[in-house]
């Protein structure tokens, strides 16, 4: 987790201002102006665009279409909600750092979960978790600068879900590891993952509590479909050999 926070801290540092999310402005019927942010776009407002109808949006000096309010902040897992569609760091930033003091504290201290320290399950697979980090910042650092990036964004995806089939399936492999100690690490790869991601949104794309709240939850569960499903049949399979 310290090297989450090195990651984040990097990515303050280099990301180029055309990454930063800008407000797109439309301009209803009545003259009134609601702001609407972009999912993970770089626009920006055209200043000189005074019709009633919706702004240009610009990349750079290049007009683009500007995205459809359908499309911005859409969820996938919670409803809508505009009453918890706000930013408070007083509730943020102290699950931020309850989760990074846990897992240094749980390393540090060779706290067991379910009879394993945090380095027994890391041990024979610790490549993967650098590699599932390495992925991450690349998605922000890199990816979204690609002018066509959804075939990459989607590549980088593969790669981490990989790294998350190879863990349990390594793990599987040790004869000591359980049921429960593949939901363990589905655990961690969601909250090491999918915590930096929705930890960059909010700091540095000042995104919603209810946002990436959703966003945690939806990307939380793929790793863990991934992991618990593949890591039962992977223990399943080997102590049917082992019965046999």
């Amino acid at each position: 987790m310290i090297v989450s926070l090195l990651i984040a801290l990097s990515i303050r540092i280099i990301v180029p201002s055309t990454l930063t999310l800008a407000e797109t402005k439309q301009i209803t019927t009545d003259g009134t102006a609601t702001v609407i942010e972009p999912p993970e776009a770089s626009v920006n407002q055209n200043p000189n665009d005074t019709n009633n109808v919706k702004d240009d949006c610009f990349v750079g000096q290049e007009s683009v279409p500007c995205p459809s309010s359908a499309s911005l902040g859409s969820l996938d897992v919670l409803p809508p909600n505009p009453n918890l569609e706000v930013r408070n760091d007083f509730v943020f930033i102290p699950i931020f750092l309850i989760v990074v003091l846990g897992f240094v504290a749980i390393f540090l201290l060779k706290l067991k979960i379910f009879g394993k320290t945090l380095g027994e399950y890391l041990k024979p697979i610790w490549p993967l978790p650098i590699v599932s980090l390495l992925v991450v910042g690349w998605q922000y650092l890199f990816g979204l600068r690609i002018d066509d990036n959804l075939i990459a964004l989607k590549i980088s995806q593969i790669i981490w879900e990989i790294a998350v089939g190879l863990s349990v399936y390594l793990l599987s492999r040790n004869i000591t590891f359980s049921y429960r100690h593949i939901a363990v690490v589905g655990v961690f790869y969601s909250l090491l993952i999918h915590g930096i991601k929705v930890s960059i949104r909010y700091f540095f794309y000042d995104k919603t509590l209810w946002y990436v709240l959703d966003r945690f939850l939806y990307g939380s569960l793929l790793v863990m479909l991934i992991a618990v499903v593949l890591g039962s049949v992977f223990v399943y399979l080997r102590n049917s050999k082992r019965n046999h």
